[in-house]
């Protein structure tokens, strides 16, 4: 039994008349009066009496009106009770690369919790393969990662900035004594890189095979701030992504070497299954880390 009739039945019954109803709900009276009929042939019922142009609720009309206050105060509690679960215990799971979750998610998860307490959230930190197979067996609502514009059959992409790679050192390095530093000069200097299945390394080591130059780099680390800590505390050159780097120039003796025959860029991006619904709360967090995204362009321009 459809609910719309039953409420259609209910403003028929309360206001005594056809035409009042159907102004009262913005329907054409035709409509109303299809919706009875409809009512009438599942019941085998009539409703509605009509004497001298009044209506009047039959018996059978005057047990539905009971039934039809009951149903809809039933559907009132149950989507109540929805929005509260909803609120009250939703869980988000968020999955990302190690330089894009201490920069980007970690602070906007912050302020997002501040406005939503209740809400659970749920981090994981991973190579993008990883988190893309954790999102194609339901265990992430939402991955951040790094690489070549995503073109997938199973995969949504609702938020994508283009960023590039920088080699940084300390102020007192001595090739910023050159008038310019080229890729066969960085490559002869203690490089410090990230791991093995880092996309920035992986691509520097193509760029490296193209341009036929061979480098030396004896300390890796997977952690963004290990390699920021040793280029702080010695003659090391490194390789991140800008966004790592930028927001620490100010505040220390980092500077960003400018390198006239290297460009690596690539796509950061927010993307989720297609079969995965998101939630206005999961919408809402997005655009906070998509804010934390113009703050840092901000501190690269």
């Amino acid at each position: 039994m459809d609910i719309k009739y039953l409420k259609s039945f209910i403003k028929i019954a309360e206001l005594g008349s056809y035409t009042a109803a159907a102004a009262h709900l913005n329907y054409a009276q035709s409509t109303l009066n299809n919706q009875v009929k409809s009512l009438e042939r599942e019941l085998g019922y009539p409703l509605f009496d009509v004497i001298n142009n009044k209506i009047y609720l039959t018996n059978e009309g005057v047990k539905l009106l009971d039934y039809a206050y009951r149903a809809v105060d039933h559907e009132i509690d149950f989507f109540n009770s929805i929005n509260q679960e909803s609120v009250g215990k939703h869980k988000i799971s968020i999955g990302a690369v190690e330089s894009i979750m201490s920069s980007f998610v970690i602070d906007a998860v912050g302020e997002f919790l501040k406005i939503h307490p209740e809400v659970n959230i749920f981090l994981d930190q991973d190579i993008a393969g990883n988190l893309f197979q954790s999102l194609k067996e339901n265990k992430l609502d939402i991955i951040i990662t790094m690489g070549d514009p995503i073109v997938s059959e199973n995969i949504a992409v609702i938020g994508q900035k283009k960023v590039q790679a920088k080699f940084f050192s300390r102020k007192d390095h001595p090739l910023l004594q050159q008038e310019t530093v080229r890729l066969s000069d960085i490559s002869q200097e203690k490089l410090v890189l990230t791991g093995n299945n880092s996309y920035v390394k992986n691509r520097f080591d193509e760029i490296a095979r193209k341009s036929k130059i061979k480098y030396n780099s004896n300390i890796r680390s997977n952690w963004a701030s290990v390699v920021m800590s040793l280029v702080k505390k010695d003659q090391y050159v490194a390789l991140l992504p800008e966004y790592l780097i930028y927001p620490i120039l100010d505040d220390s003796d980092i500077v960003i070497l400018d390198v006239d025959d290297f460009n690596l860029e690539f796509y950061l991006q927010i993307c989720h299954h297609k079969g995965k619904s998101l939630y206005p709360l999961h919408k809402e967090l997005v655009d906070l880390i998509k804010l934390k995204w113009m703050e840092n362009e901000q501190l690269v321009r």
